[in-house]
């Protein structure tokens, strides 16, 4: 071999070496890439305790023990695991933009209303004693299964919100957050009736009412007849409620003026002030803003009837696991509840 051959030889060999480097290279900043993607931190405030930073997947953990019980079936619990996925990164990412509200520059905090509700491993070995162990296992599968899956709509995260008992009829996004969402809009859910939180009820005095809505209210006023029922039986019905104005124009210390299409009150007309149906919900502690009420005989005291639990928008937790109990997997159970919207790995869209 001359020594023009032999050059040319090692400048091929060189040439080659350089070129399988490259692809190791390319390799392994892809595979940090992709590494780095998984291990998303959570960064939590638990009151009375401080600032923690889990994992995402165990931080989901300590989510699905606060949020469902454990008995729920496991793919109603592979759902709020991909939802309270979903939720959760949706938070980070806006946090990335507006910054932190909560102590210490905590993504998250512990608390249902402000985010989700989280338990410890402490807390969840008091909670279920002897079943800690099955209990915990159930759970971790279900994250374990569902790993990196999260929702999104046309490419994005999407608002993963969920409640405990929708009723009848899950809420538009737009009733409750005044936003409008193509996969959160009422919708018929046959599929909470089994929950210990589909009905309730509250009763109130006279003096009471008054000092929790800020009114007076004057005794011969009220009827007996103040709210009109749910018309034709909701629960039943085949298509949505119509909105819907009280028709009766007669005056009246206590009256429902209007409902939404999902059943749930718009407006209520109390002494001389008009209240949003969220408003009395929080103002009386009602299970929800689908209620109707009565007036006592003698007419001191009112009761507050309600169906569901919570906001009604997105997921129902005990309508995932009645879906889940008649035969669904979890992703046609998260397709009724966000209908349009896709599950996939956060990998390909999380940055």
């Amino acid at each position: 071999m001359s020594a023009r051959t032999g050059v040319t030889v090692l400048v091929w060999l060189l040439t080659l070496i350089l070129f399988v480097s490259s692809i190791v290279v390319a390799m392994g900043l892809k595979e940090e890439k992709t590494f780095t993607k998984k291990t998303v931190i959570v960064k939590l405030y638990v009151y009375n305790e401080g600032l923690m930073e889990l994992d995402l997947e165990e931080y989901l953990q300590g989510v699905i023990a606060a949020e469902l019980p454990a008995s729920f079936h496991t793919e109603a619990l592979k759902a709020q695991a991909v939802a309270a996925r979903t939720y959760t990164l949706k938070r980070l990412d806006g946090i990335k933009r507006t910054g932190s509200r909560y102590p210490l520059e905590a993504d998250i905090t512990n608390l249902p209303y402000e985010g989700q509700a989280w338990i410890s491993i402490a807390e969840r070995k008091q909670r279920w004693q002897t079943a800690f162990d099955s209990n915990q296992e159930k759970i971790a599968q279900a994250v374990l299964t569902t790993s990196q899956e999260v929702l999104t709509y046309q490419g994005a995260l999407a608002e993963a919100l969920y409640c405990s008992t929708a009723g009848p009829y899950t809420e538009d996004a737009q009733a409750v957050f005044k936003v409008q969402t193509p996969y959160l809009k009422a919708q018929p859910n046959p599929y909470d009736k089994h929950s210990p939180r589909y009905t309730d009820q509250k009763i109130f005095s006279i003096t009471e009412l008054e000092k929790a809505l800020g009114i007076k209210l004057k005794a011969g006023e009220l009827t007996l007849a103040a709210s009109l029922p749910q018309g034709p039986d909701v629960v039943m019905a085949a298509t949505l409620l119509e909105p819907w104005l009280n028709p009766d124009k007669k005056n009246s210390a206590l009256k429902i003026l209007s409902r939404n299409r999902s059943g749930r009150v718009e407006q209520l007309l109390a002494g001389e002030r008009i209240f949003s149906g969220v408003e009395v919900r929080n103002k009386l502690g009602l299970r929800s803003t689908n209620f109707t009420f009565k007036v006592s005989l003698d007419s001191t005291r009112i009761t507050f009837s309600t169906l569901g639990y919570g906001h009604g928008v997105g997921m129902s937790q005990y309508g995932a696991d009645g879906m889940a109990r008649q035969g669904f997997n979890y992703k046609e159970i998260l397709n009724f509840y966000y209908p349009g919207t896709d599950v996939v790995s956060f990998t390909q869209i999380w940055e």
